[in-house]
Formats: C-alpha cells, structure tokens, sequence
C-alpha cells in the first residue's frame, strides 16, 4: 500500500478578481514507503500546491487523497514539512526552534528533548542550539528547519523548495546533508525544485509537471547507486536524466524510452 496517493486531484482557486484560476488538473501520484521522491516543473505549475494538499493545508476541488490508507482531512502528525522560508521565531533559541512541534503537539519534551539534541548533532549544530536565528547563516536557520520538521519522528518529510534562496555552493552541501539524513532515517521524503539537477540528484524517481493546470506528465526512474556525492553530476547516466527532464520541461517530445535509463 503506498504511504501517499494522490487519485484525479484537481484544484481550483479563485483570484481576488473574482476568476477561476485552475492549478492542478487530474494530478495522480503513488508514493512508497522510505522512497525520495522530487517534483520539477516550471514556476506556477502547481507544486506548492501539489504539497500543501498532500500535508493537508489545503483541500483538493476533485480526486482523492490519501496518506497511510486514510483519506487525507487536515494536517497530520504523521508529516513534517519544510518551507522555503524557515520561518523560524526569532525570540527562540535553535533548540526551542527544534523542540516548536514538540509543544505545539503536548508531547513529552523530557521525552523529545534528547531527539532534538540528537538531531542538531546530526545537522551538525549542537554547538549552536543556544543561538538565535539571527546569529545563523541561511543554511544553518534551513537545517534548524529540518531538524524542526523531523523531532515528532513524523512518517513523512515533505520539502517545499528548501535551499531555493540559498547560494550554489551552500545548496550543494545541503543536498549531501540532506541525503544523509534521509539515509539514516528513511522517512518517506517529497521535495518540490525548480532545478532538474537537484532533482536527479537527490531523488528516487522524479514527477515531472506541466505547466498550469499542473498534471503529472512523466515519472522517472532515477537509477543512480546511493551514496551519491556530486562527482555523480558528471556522470553520463546523471546527464541523460537531465536532459530527458529538460526536453519535457521544454514541451518537447520525449527523446527517451519511458522506462529508467541504462
């Protein structure tokens, strides 16, 4: 049974103008357990979207969506969400940051406090976790917001564009982290990107999106072994899948056999 499906979703909004604005149109998506999967697409084709319906921050206007079986009513315990944004209260040191879910949910903080510990170690700031957010780096304020996402031990990560501000060279360590966490963890992960190259890098398999309405138009199967580090991107196989990515983005027909690469 997948941990989230997406079946027909559509959604609708309406404009302060008062018009009908289409986003996602007969989206249908299958995620397994412990899979990385990454969403590409151009700007405006539905991903946020995609996302805050799957984490229950908004409803679809047709099509069902479920998580663990269940039909998907509002946000859940079972996910964890990462923004763009941090979004980090500045009045809270890095640890009370990580520990925000832990309150908010009335869990045991005598419980999840070694977990919040454990995880900044894991992000590599324990030694920051009396620190405020304006004393952190971009990257450092985007691993609190990980390590914030991953304290209740949710089921799930979904990631909305999480190193879209950063710089390039930031992005790629973060993209090394992240896949280090996720190996050590294997939660079931969803990262939104508008860059085909993080999306290789980092997936399982990448949905490919229209432009608005968004559909799902290609799944890939991403078959490159795991550890990954960034020599990979010079790979052929690595290139390949980038351009097979870029001509659907493109509106080009497909140059590539559907099934994964070779």
């Amino acid at each position: 049974m997948p941990v989230i499906e997406l079946a027909a979703v559509s959604k609708t909004f309406t404009s302060a103008a008062g018009e009908r604005v289409r986003a996602l149109d007969n989206a249908s998506l299958r995620v397994g357990a412990g899979e990385f999967i990454t969403v590409v697409g151009a700007s405006g084709c539905g991903k946020t979207t995609l996302l805050r319906l799957i984490a229950g921050l908004e409803r679809c206007t047709s099509g069902t969506i479920k998580i663990n079986g269940a039909q998907q009513i509002g946000p859940s315990e079972q996910i964890g969400i990462v923004f763009q944004d941090p979004t980090l209260l500045p009045w809270r040191t890095v640890l009370e940051n990580v520990l925000l879910p832990v309150q908010v949910l009335k869990l045991d903080a005598g419980i999840y406090r070694p977990r919040a510990m454990a995880l900044l170690q894991t992000v590599g700031l324990a030694e920051f976790q009396n620190k405020y957010p304006h004393e952190l780096s971009g990257g450092m304020r985007q691993r609190v917001a990980i390590a914030r996402a991953l304290v209740h031990d949710p089921a799930m990560l979904l990631m909305d564009e999480p190193f879209g501000a950063l710089d390039a060279l930031t992005r790629d360590q973060l993209n090394l982290e992240l896949i280090d966490i996720w190996s050590a963890t294997r939660k079931t992960a969803l990262l939104i990107t508008h860059s085909i190259t993080e999306s290789v890098f980092l997936a399982d398999r990448v949905i490919v999106m229209s432009p608005r309405p968004g559909r799902v138009v290609e799944e890939i199967v991403v078959d490159l072994p795991r550890p990954r580090n960034l020599a990979i991107i010079n790979s052929e196989v690595f290139g390949a899948h980038v351009a097979r990515i870029r001509a659907r983005l493109s509106g080009g027909a497909a140059c590539y056999p559907t099934q994964a690469l070779a």
